[in-house]
């Protein structure tokens, strides 16, 4: 299990989140390490698609869910990460879980395109 798999399961007792999040979350941990890959493989293959360096981009993760590839994208070194999600709850969880894993999210939005302006 990766650090950040132990991270999320030790926090995830402790977050103040909806039902719905914290049962995706538990059923998500036997697993995450899949799961953290295959946002690392696509954060990876976005920086190597850029004509900017990592800490020189922006990455806007629309309907962030969980938020877990925008805590991954401001722990690998991209510049800003707007996350943005319709749903409070999920606005709510990511607040948390970055919060829980000590890291700051730049932008967090509960909205939709318009709301990017």
């Amino acid at each position: 299990m990766s650090d950040l798999s132990r991270r999320i399961a030790a926090a995830l007792p402790e977050l103040d989140i909806d039902s719905y999040h914290r049962r995706y979350l538990e059923r998500m941990l036997p697993a995450m390490d899949y799961y953290t890959d295959i946002y690392r493989h696509c954060l990876d293959k976005m920086a190597r698609l850029s004509d900017k360096k990592t800490g020189e981009s922006v990455l806007v993760d629309y309907g962030g869910g969980h938020g877990l590839l925008s805590l991954m994208a401001k722990a690998d070194g991209w510049g800003q990460v707007i996350y943005i999600d319709n749903n409070p709850d999920s606005v709510s969880t990511a607040t948390e879980l970055a919060s829980a894993l000590g890291t700051r999210i730049d932008t967090l939005l509960c909205g939709d395109a318009r709301d990017l302006n």
